[in-house]
């Protein structure tokens, strides 16, 4: 079991107030003083600079890996045992867009074929490295960056990052729009916690591509995007892959603008110290035989 004191120092760093910290716990304020002492004498070192600021000393930092890792492992532990408890196989979360790009390219038939209790999320990229680090996911699919030094992936799939319009509306004849129409369009993004988003801005960086003064409409919601193209008669910046079939049915009509060019994987990532059992380890090995593109160190 994890010391109580580390969890009393992580939960300070949060807080960063002694009262707070003791509440959150329940415990009292002395005790969250005395997990703190306790430590600086049985380690022979000082944790924080001051107590007004919470800066950590060199130690002090030292001792916040330590205890974040001991922390992850330990929930980690946890999870694998109770995974044993109730019988729950798998547990996968997407990011929003993702889940979308991933079902256009069937891999519930992989998920699915091999009859494993699977329980499936979609939560926020945040949500999801945190669940991974403590151990309640056994593997996500996402379209953002990540620490590799703390995660195993492989990309999926490369999906475009495309503009797309109401196919009835003020861009139906055209298939190309000029800067100039661009800069004056409503715009459709991704929410700004997204991959889409930052993805898109990225790549209007690259080119120079100024949205300022654009009405923009943000959602992470691939639904909520298509209406809100609709019915402001704007321009989306959405991921290919997710919008097939859309795009397919006639429902939302592809524009291209000059020079703009952009890609984004989608990859699967978990934790390169996690308690992964024998069928999670199979199902990654299936999923990565059948979708796996590029590799990463």
């Amino acid at each position: 079991m994890i010391d109580t004191r580390l969890l009393t120092f992580l939960t300070l760093l949060e807080e960063k107030n002694y009262t707070k910290t003791a509440n959150r716990l329940y415990i009292t304020q002395p005790a969250v003083t005395h997990h703190i002492k306790s430590l600086e004498k049985d380690l022979n070192i000082t944790l924080f600079k001051d107590n007004k600021s919470f800066d950590l000393t060199n130690s002090g930092i030292l001792l916040k890996e330590y205890a974040l890792a001991a922390k992850s492992q330990y929930s980690q532990f946890q999870n694998a045992i109770s995974k044993q408890d109730t019988h729950t196989k798998i547990n996968l979360a997407f990011t929003p867009f993702s889940i979308k790009c991933m079902i256009n390219q069937h891999i519930k038939d992989v998920l699915y074929s091999n009859r494993i209790k699977i329980n499936t999320y979609v939560k926020d990229y945040k949500d999801i490295i945190e669940m991974l680090t403590m151990g309640s996911l056994d593997f996500a699919i996402i379209d953002e960056p990540f620490d590799s030094s703390i995660f195993e992936s492989f990309a999926l799939s490369t999906t475009d990052i495309i503009l797309v319009c109401n196919p009835n509306g003020q861009y139906s004849k055209k298939n190309r729009v000029t800067r100039e129409e661009f800069s004056k369009s409503v715009l459709v993004l991704g929410d700004e916690n997204s991959g889409l988003y930052k993805d898109s801005i990225q790549a209007f960086s690259n080119k120079n591509i100024k949205i300022n003064n654009n009405s923009i409409i943000y959602s992470n919601d691939i639904d909520c995007m298509k209406e809100i193209i609709l019915s402001f008669d704007g321009i989306g910046i959405v991921y290919q892959d997710a919008f097939l079939k859309e795009l397919e049915a006639g429902s939302l009509k592809k524009i291209e603008m000059l020079n703009f060019k952009a890609t984004q994987n989608i990859y699967i990532i978990y934790n390169r110290n996690a308690f992964l059992d024998d069928d999670v380890r199979k199902l990654i090995d299936l999923i990565y035989r059948k979708y796996s593109v590029i590799q990463n160190d």
